[in-house]
């Protein structure tokens, strides 16, 4: 009897030892093949901080500043606009590479229409172009359009159009100076506060002064003059003067069709004639441009290409060229400890354009997706989804 007993005894010491141990092992496999849902979130801050250092090193603004023409105009047109020195010309491009110069608040190209000028803060190469143009300190020839200016101190002492001198004798009521820069497709002169401009492949001298000042200058015996929709012939066999308060006056020819246009933002001055074979003009200006051409005063308003910036638009995306390096750089940088690993993919439908990291192998991953785009330096853009995991 007492040996039954000692035997039931022991049978259920048994039953409980297994039941604790099958009860042990359940847990352990619980907690092997149903990870608790703390773990995944506890990955959460760690590709949150992933994901901000990736968009911090990787993205890129781009601004595109559409400018616009108050006229029709050709291709590739003589383009001044005003510009903030501070922008860095390595960093500001046209959208093919184009050469442009930027100096002393404005910004000079060859524009095109419905076109914007693009800056970020990455470089823009340029192209290598061939232009018409040879200046030196002392002149600037247009071959192409025979044309030359002579420069005395930076400022303009005759202009020359087809063999002929067409103005001379400019007079200003201040000194020049003597700086002189050749920008392959822009001569630049600037004396004291007076800066000229002249394009290759074109006849044409862009002028400004800090201030308004009188300009005096003797022309050619131009037959017509042109000016606030009048076009007037000139009487040579008379002495007379003529005030004027215009934009853009044209002095021509008829019978050699050839003219010079003096335009700006408000001319006022006088021209007369006294039985002279040349034309005294004299104006009060602080900017003003020169332009030669053929034909009559129709071809001379045909030269008028203003121009005005309109509001820039920007655009962020991810610039992948920034997207150049390691692994283990970054991982180092953002700080993420050895015992995790992640992975990046930037992909659409059809194409995987970028992958960072290590496949992750462990069976507790995070991942997160979002909507971004990639950028180029010329703000073209395309939309992708940006994956992250961690594990």
């Amino acid at each position: 009897m007492l040996m039954c007993k000692m035997y039931k005894r022991g049978l259920t010491q048994i039953d409980w030892v297994m039941s604790i141990a099958i009860f042990m092992v359940f847990i352990a496999l619980l907690f092997l093949f149903v990870r608790p849902n703390y773990s995944q979130q506890n990955l959460l801050p760690i590709i949150n901080v992933i994901e901000k250092n990736f968009e911090n090193d990787v993205s890129l603004t781009v601004n595109k500043i559409p400018y616009f023409s108050k006229n029709n105009f050709s291709q590739n047109e003589p383009v001044v606009l005003v510009f903030s020195n501070e922008a860095d010309e390595n960093k500001v491009s046209l959208p093919d590479n184009r050469s442009l110069v930027i100096i002393n608040d404005k910004i000079f190209f060859y524009g095109n229409d419905k076109e914007y000028i693009i800056t970020s803060n990455q470089n823009y190469a340029k192209k290598n172009e061939t232009f018409d143009l040879v200046a030196n300190a002392g002149s600037t020839i247009i071959p192409s359009k025979n044309f030359e200016v002579g420069f005395n101190g930076g400022l303009i002492n005759n202009i020359t159009y087809y063999g002929k001198l067409k103005a001379f004798n400019f007079r200003y009521p201040f000194s020049g100076g003597d700086s002189f820069l050749n920008k392959s497709f822009l001569a630049i002169y600037l004396a004291a506060d007076h800066e000229s401009y002249v394009f290759g492949n074109f006849s044409r001298i862009f002028n400004f002064n800090a201030d308004e000042f009188n300009l005096d200058v003797e022309l050619f015996t131009y037959s017509n003059v042109y000016h606030d929709g009048n076009n007037i012939s000139i009487d040579y066999g008379t002495v007379g003067c003529t005030a004027f308060s215009t934009t853009f006056i044209d002095f021509f020819n008829l019978t050699d069709p050839n003219g010079i246009v003096f335009e700006g933002d408000n001319l006022t001055g006088v021209y007369c004639w006294n039985n002279t074979p040349a034309l005294n003009l004299s104006f009060t200006t602080d900017k003003y441009n020169i332009n030669l051409h053929n034909g009559d005063f129709r071809h001379g308003i045909d030269t008028r290409a203003e121009f005005s910036l309109g509001i820039a638009e920007t655009k962020t995306g991810f610039y992948l060229p920034l997207a150049n390096f390691s692994y283990e750089q970054k991982k180092s940088e953002w700080n993420i400890a050895d015992m995790y690993n992640f992975k990046i993919t930037i992909a659409n439908e059809s194409s995987v354009f970028y992958t960072l990291g290590q496949d992750i192998k462990s069976t507790n991953v995070h991942a997160k997706t979002t909507n971004k785009y990639i950028i180029d330096k010329f703000g073209n853009f395309l939309k992708v989804k940006v994956n992250y995991l961690v594990g």
